[in-house]
C-alpha cells in the first residue's frame, strides 16, 4: 500500500508541478529540443510547486486541505491540456518504441541498467524511513508543519530555520499519504536529475547522454539518498539545471530570459540548501564567461550594458525563488542564514558534527584528497561506486579532450573546494559527482569505435554491479541502501512496525513510551533520529548548534530541573553500539550512572540497548 499511495500520489503532483514548469517556459524566449524543455520544465515547475506551499504556510493553510484545494485548482484549470495529453499518449509511447529500437546495443545496455536503477530505488522509496537525516529533522520538519499549518521555527530543530523549499515541495505528498510520499516525490526528483544529467551530456558530446544517465541512476550514491527524503537530490538538481540553462539553450533567443531561467534555478537551490548561495556565485560566474564569448554578446555595441542587464535577470530570478525564504529565516531567528551568524553554530557539539565525516583541510589533506576519495571513500560517509570511481578519471582527462567540457570542468572544481572546506561528506558532493559523469560520458562517447565500446562496456558492467549489490543479501554490507532487510516486508511476511524494530533501535522504546504516556514530553538524549517518537520530543546534547544540552558537571539534583519544569517528565537514551559506534556520543555514562544511583533517573524501560528513564525531582518521586 505504501508503494501504490506513495507512487500515485507522487506522480500526480509531478505531473501537476511539470506543466507549471512547461507554462512558465512557454512564456519565456528560450527555445529548445523537446526533451530539455521537458526536464527543465520538470525541475522548475517542482520548484514553484514548493514556493506555493511555502505561501499557502503564510497564511497558515500548509494542511492537507489546503494543499488538495491547490492541486485541484491546477488540475482544474488545465484540464483540457492533460485530455489532450491523455489522448496523445499512444502516439508517443509508438514514437518511444521506434526510438528504442533504433538504439545500438551500447546505449539500450544503459536503458537497461538505469531501468534496474529505477526500479530499485521505487521500492527503496516505498519502505519505512529508517536513515539519518529524514529521521532526524526532514520528517519531524514536515510532521510539524502538518500540525502548526506553517513554516513556523522550531527552536529544538535547528533545521527547521533553515530555508525549506524542497521540504515544501514534497509537503503535499506527506499531507496525503504520510513519509512514502515525501520519499516519492525526493524519488522523482532523483529521476528528474538523472535525466537533467544525460541532457547535459548531450549537449557536450551527442551521444553522451544514455551512459551519464546511467551512471547516476545506478551509482550506490544515487540510491542511498533518491529514495530517502534527504533534500540533496532535488537540490543536486536545481544547482545542474542552473549550470546548464546557458549550455542547452539556443544561442539566438532572449540572452535576458536564459539568464533569468539560470538565476531561478540558483534561486531554488539557495533556497534548498545555504551552499546554494555558492552554487549562484559558480552559477553567475559561469554565465559571465559563457555569454561574453557569445555571438549575440559580441555582435551588440555595448558588450557591458548587455551583460548587466543579463547578470540584473538573473538575480531577479535568484529572488524570486531564494529571498523569501531567506527573509522567513532572518524575520523568525534574527538571523539570515540561521545559525551560522548568530553564534549558535560555534556552540557545543557544532565542530564535531561538521567534521565527523572525511578529514582536514590542511594543504597536506588537500594533496592527498584525490587519492582518499580513490582508495577510502566510505570515510567521506558514503560511497560513489565503482562506475564512478573509474569515471573520475575519465573526467579528469576531458578537459584535455572535449573543449566543450572546460567550463563544466571548473565548475567541478569550484564545487569540489567549497565541499572540501565545509563538510565533507559524499551526498554534500553529488552536483560535483553529476558532472563526473557528465563529462566521463562524453569522453567515452568521443573515443574511436573499438575503444568507446570497451570504455563503455566496462562502465556499463561497474553500473549493473553498484546496482545489484542493493538487491543480493550476500552484499548487504557492500550496499548503500540494500533492499535486503526488508524482503520479507515486502513479501507481506512481516509488518511494517516489525520492519521498524529491526532496523531503528530506538523503535521500542518509541512505542512503549506511545502506549504509556504519549502525551508528555521526552527528552532525546544524544540520539537526534526522533520522528517515531512523535511531536513531543525534543533532543538533548545533539551534534548538531543549538538545542537544550545537559551540563554534566551539575550535581545530580540539579541536571533535571529545568527539563523537569519545561514539562519533560522521560529521557531516552540509545546505547546500542550499532549507534554509539557510528557517531560521537556527547553522554557522560559515568554521571548517567551516578544520577540513576542517587534516584533522580529511573529506568523505566529498556530494549534493542535503548533504555527509557524516568526523571524525578528527587528521590523516591
Amino acid at each position: 500500500m505504501r508503494l501504490i499511495a506513495g507512487a500515485l500520489t507522487a506522480g500526480l503532483l509531478w505531473i501537476v508541478a511539470s506543466d507549471i514548469g512547461l507554462c512558465i517556459l512557454d512564456r519565456l524566449t528560450v527555445a529548445m529540443n523537446s526533451f530539455r524543455r521537458a526536464v527543465l520544465g520538470a525541475a522548475l515547475g517542482y520548484a514553484v510547486l514548493g514556493g506555493a506551499v511555502g505561501l499557502l504556510g503564510i497564511v497558515h493553510q500548509a494542511n492537507a486541505l489546503g494543499v488538495g484545494t491547490l492541486v485541484v485548482l491546477m488540475l482544474a484549470f488545465r484540464l483540457r491540456t492533460y485530455l489532450e495529453r491523455l489522448r496523445a499518449f499512444p502516439r508517443v509511447l509508438a514514437k518511444c518504441r521506434v526510438s528504442m529500437r533504433s538504439l545500438d546495443g551500447t546505449h539500450r545496455a544503459c536503458l537497461g541498467v538505469t531501468v534496474l536503477g529505477f526500479v530499485i530505488g521505487l521500492v527503496a522509496a516505498a519502505l519505512p524511513a529508517v536513515f539519518w537525516d529524514p529521521l532526524a529533522y526532514h520528517l519531524p520538519i514536515v510532521a510539524w508543519v502538518q500540525h502548526h499549518q506553517t513554516f513556523s521555527f522550531n527552536a529544538d530543530i535547528p533545521q527547521s530555520g533553515f530555508p525549506l523549499l524542497a521540504e515544501a515541495a514534497a509537503f503535499p505528498a506527506y499531507a496525503f499519504v504520510g513519509s512514502a510520499g515525501a520519499s516519492m516525490m525526493t524519488f522523482g526528483a532523483g529521476i528528474v536529475l538523472t535525466l537533467a544529467c544525460g541532457m547535459v551530456a548531450e549537449s557536450v558530446l551527442a551521444g553522451g547522454g544514455w551512459l551519464a544517465t546511467a551512471l547516476i541512476a545506478t551509482s550506490p550514491l544515487w540510491l542511498w539518498i533518491a529514495p530517502s527524503f534527504y533534500v540533496d537530490v532535488p537540490f543536486a538538481l536545481f544547482a545542474i539545471c542552473g549550470f546548464a540553462v546557458p549550455f542547452v539553450v539556443r544561442s539566438d533567443v532572449s540572452l535576458k530570459d536564459a539568464a533569468l531561467l539560470s538565476g531561478a534555478f540558483a534561486g531554488a537551490a539557495a533556497a534548498t540548501k545555504y551552499p546554494g548561495l555558492v552554487v549562484t556565485l559558480i552559477a553567475a560566474g559561469s554565465l559571465v564567461a559563457i555569454l561574453w564569448r557569445s555571438a549575440a554578446i559580441m555582435e551588440t555595441k555595448n558588450r557591458l550594458r548587455e551583460l548587466s542587464s543579463c547578470l540584473a535577470a538573473f538575480t531577479a530570478g535568484f529572488a524570486l525563488f531564494a529571498s523569501g525564504w531567506y527573509l522567513r529565516t532572518f524575520i523568525l531567528t534574527g538571523d539570515p542564514v540561521y545559525p551560522f551568524l548568530s553564534g549558535v553554530a560555534r556552540g557545543a557539539g557544532a565542530a564535531p558534527a561538521q567534521h565527523f565525516c572525511g578529514g582536514g583541510t590542511s594543504a597536506q589533506d588537500a594533496l592527498m584528497l584525490p587519492v582518499r576519495l580513490l582508495i577510502d571513500p566510505k570515510s567521506f560517509c558514503g560511497d560513489p561506486g565503482p562506475s564512478l570511481v573509474l569515471g573520475g578519471a575519465l573526467f579528469v582527462a576531458a578537459p584535455f579532450v572535449l573543449r566543450s567540457s572546460r567550463v563544466w570542468f571548473w565548475i567541478a572544481v569550484a564545487l569540489t573546494a567549497f565541499w572540501f572546506y565545509s563538510a565533507q561528506q559524499w551526498r554534500f558532493l553529488i552536483p560535483a559527482m553529476c558532472i563526473v559523469a557528465i563529462l566521463a560520458s562524453a569522453l567515452a562517447q568521443s573515443l574511436q569505435p573499438r575503444l568507446r565500446l570497451a570504455v563503455s562496456s566496462l562502465l556499463i558492467v561497474l553500473c549493473l554491479a553498484g546496482a545489484s549489490v542493493n538487491v543480493v543479501p550476500s552484499f548487504r554490507a557492500q550496499a548503500s541502501n540494500s533492499l535486503a532487510p526488508a524482503y520479507r516486508y515486502i513479501l507481506a511476511k512481516e509488518s511494517g512496525q516489525q520492519y521498524l524494530l529491526d532496523r531503528v533501535e530506538s523503535y521500542a522504546a518509541s512505542m512503549w513510551l506511545a502506549a504509556h504516556d504519549r502525551d508528555v514530553r521526552v527528552f532525546a538524549l544524544d540520539d537526534v533520529r526522533d520522528y517515531y517518537f512523535g511531536p513531543n520530543v525534543t533532543w538533548g546534547n545533539s551534534p548538531y548548534p543549538g538545542g537544550r544540552r545537559l551540563d554534566w558537571s551539575a550535581a545530580p539534583a540539579n541536571r533535571y530541573g529545568s527539563l523537569l519544569r519545561d514539562g519533560f517528565r522521560y529521557m531516552v537514551v540509545n546505547n546500542n553500539p550499532a549507534y554509539t559506534h557510528r557517531t560521537l556520543v556527547n553522554i557522560d555514562y559515568g554521571a548517567l550512572r551516578e544520577d540513576e544511583r542517587s534516584g533522580v533517573v529511573q529506568k523505566v524501560f529498556s530494549e534493542n540497548g535503548v533504555d527509557v528513564y524516568r526523571l524525578r525531582a528527587r528521590a523516591g518521586d
